[in-house]
């Protein structure tokens, strides 16, 4: 198959509305890019730039995709499956889509610039490696991010609504300090989820369900939770001997005060008289969100 043929079986597909399937295929512009899989039974040279068209009911399974660029493009009932994406996307809206067990680390899930912002509704992340991903100016509406590796993840100047995080998030950080825009959650669900040394700086948030764990627990007056117990570690050093603020708060600002506390985020860093007062004020309901 070649790049022309592909074209082809996709505009059949649309045609017909059946759609059309791609598996064990790696599409690559470039020699040195290909990774070359055990799964790849064929490689087509590829440098694909998709502009203001509708894709519908694409199946994509055990491929790596590199040379794949979206720009006002609509993607709806797509599937990718136990896929590598290098995919850029400008103004482009993902619609009733599914990736599961895909390797994401280098899909531009954000934008340059607001104008060219992406948006995903009705969309599944299941399994999918997102490690370091950096968002900005992207919408997730109604969006289901399951058991995803999202270690390092910034949702910058991002937009996440009535949408649900399963799993564990591990240094994951919902907006940023030097943006322009905040980024906003609004009936967020992270009530299956293991929240670790997450934070949220300069984030609007609303309507947002806590995880079920005991352990962790929503902060209204976050920085000043921090501060709070700061002072009391200086006050006696029997409860710790690390300043908490540079850790915990150090990225956020003026409209940043909430936050998330996973308990267990505290057993390095305080001694067992500070994990005493930690545990103090996580029943006091001034806290509270």
């Amino acid at each position: 198959m070649k790049q022309q043929e592909f074209v082809s079986a996709i505009e059949a597909g649309l045609t017909s509305g059946h759609g059309a399937s791609f598996s064990d295929t790696e599409f690559s512009p470039d020699e040195r890019l290909r990774s070359k899989k055990t799964y790849a039974t064929q490689i087509i040279p590829f440098n694909l730039h998709v502009k203001n068209k509708t894709w519908r009911g694409i199946h994509f399974k055990n491929c790596s995709i590199t040379g794949l660029a979206f720009t006002g493009a609509v993607l709806e009932d797509c599937t990718f499956e136990n896929c590598q994406l290098a995919i850029q996307n400008w103004n482009s809206r993902f619609s009733n889509c599914k990736f599961i067990s895909c390797d994401m680390r280098s899909f531009s899930f954000g934008a340059d610039q607001a104008s060219n912002a992406n948006a995903f509704q009705d969309v599944v992340f299941e399994k999918c490696s997102m490690q370091a991903s950096g968002v900005d100016f992207a919408v997730f509406e109604r969006a289901s991010f399951l058991n995803c590796k999202l270690d390092r993840a910034e949702f910058r100047q991002a937009t996440i609504l009535q949408s649900k995080f399963t799993g564990k998030l591990d240094d994951v950080v919902f907006g940023r300090d030097y943006t322009d825009k905040p980024s906003r959650l609004q009936g967020v669900d992270f009530s299956k989820a293991t929240i670790n040394y997450s934070i949220f700086p300069n984030t609007q948030v609303s309507d947002v369900t806590a995880p079920e764990n005991p352990k962790i627990h929503m902060i209204s007056r976050y920085k000043d939770f921090i501060a709070d117990l700061d002072r009391a570690i200086q006050a006696n050093p029997d409860l710790g001997d690390v300043a908490l603020a540079g850790i915990f708060t150090s990225e956020y600002t003026a409209n940043s005060n909430f936050g998330i506390v996973n308990e267990d985020d505290f057993s390095e860093l305080l001694k067992p008289k500070g994990m005493e007062r930690l545990a103090q004020m996580l029943t006091d309901p001034s806290w509270g969100n």
